[in-house]
């Protein structure tokens, strides 16, 4: 059996594990719900007899916020584990509770589950060499992204160990899209965000116009808006601010209504979401996935947020560059759907 665990279980990885469990692959998932900030678990039902929730509780350390996911050492007794998975600076402490248990079970491999490195993000010598020696004691070292596998082999030399799987939606390709989406018109370019609001997502971008002069509208879908970013925004002609929505209602109107999405800072999931349903990205800085998702058929990575005003300056400049892309066209979209499908085999070659 392959034990998964996770600090929290966002939704897009719900649909990871239950594909894996269609598949008839052996998996348990033990997960918790921090409910802090922006961390909160999808809802599993309870009669599932592969999820455990866990309990959490913190620890403060070193002016750090540590979490421990009560209930392990019994999912460990009480199971038959031939491989863990396990999330890893995330969820440091449970980390390092499998690999003591991996001690007293020597034929239980550990295998660490890691964001890794992140684009435009400054990593002293010291830091990258103290990840180092961490992930060195696993058994084996998943990284979410290329980017982040190819930053850690310019320091190190490469050990089969090391590899990476690209952390992309599961979602589903809208049915339909193309017949009620709408002609691009350079008179009505209308762009979205989707996503959290605040930190490194870079979202102070969206509160100066002038950053995006060549758009006709800008649609923001963001559920954590502040009370003063949201009256700022909602005072821009140009701007609606959507907070209560879900996912369904995204499909229904921005990936027919607008013409590309826009990323100023942090960001995955919904990169692959777009890019799935034919719409192209304009990005900066994502979570090092969309160096595997975006090409030059379907969107640019600019190398910095003044990049992204620039190409939004004038709607002619907009229009031009989203006429460059083949975003819908059906290959490229299948270049998508080929990483979807490669995360399974990954899993089956690397993990089982």
């Amino acid at each position: 059996m392959i034990l998964i665990i996770q600090k929290c279980l966002p939704a897009y990885r719900k649909k990871i594990f239950d594909e894996l469990l269609v598949r008839g692959k052996n998996v348990h998932i033990a997960y918790s719900d921090p409910d802090v900030g922006k961390l909160k678990s999808v809802h599993v039902d309870t009669s599932s007899k592969n999820y455990t929730l866990l309990s959490l509780k913190k620890l403060r350390l070193f002016k750090r916020t540590f979490y421990i996911q009560t209930g392990l050492l019994k999912l460990f007794r009480n199971h038959k584990i031939d491989t863990i998975l396990v999330e890893g600076e995330s969820n440091f402490i449970s980390s390092i509770l499998c690999l003591l248990y991996s001690l007293f079970s020597r034929k239980t491999k550990v295998i660490v589950w890691t964001l890794g490195y992140l684009p435009n993000r400054h990593y002293s010598f010291i830091s990258i060499l103290i990840k180092y020696m961490y992930y060195n004691f696993f058994d084996g070292v998943m990284f979410y992204s290329k980017y982040s596998f190819d930053f850690h082999n310019r320091y190190f030399i490469n050990n089969k160990k090391y590899f990476y799987n690209t952390n992309i939606t599961m979602h589903k390709q809208c049915s339909n899209l193309s017949m009620f989406r709408k002609k691009r018109d350079v008179n009505n370019i209308v762009g979205f965000y989707v996503g959290a609001w605040g930190g490194e997502k870079n979202t102070d971008f969206f509160l100066n116009p002038s950053n995006y002069t060549g758009l006709q509208h800008l649609f923001v879908f963001s559920k954590n808006v502040p009370e003063c970013d949201a009256s700022i925004l909602n005072k821009l002609e140009n701007v609606t601010l959507i907070s209560n929505y879900t996912y369904r209602e995204i499909y229904r109107f921005a990936y027919r209504c607008c013409d590309f999405m826009i990323l100023p800072g942090r960001g995955g999931q919904v990169v692959g979401e777009a890019l799935l349903n034919g719409l192209p990205v304009i990005c900066w800085s994502g979570d090092g996935t969309e160096h595997e998702l975006i090409s030059h058929k379907n969107g640019m990575i600019l190398e910095s947020i003044l990049g992204i005003s620039q190409a939004l300056s004038t709607p002619s400049s907009i229009f031009n560059i989203l006429n460059t892309f083949r975003a819908s066209d059906s290959d490229v979209i299948n270049d998508i759907k080929r990483i979807q499908e490669n995360w399974f085999i990954t899993f089956e070659n690397r993990v089982l």
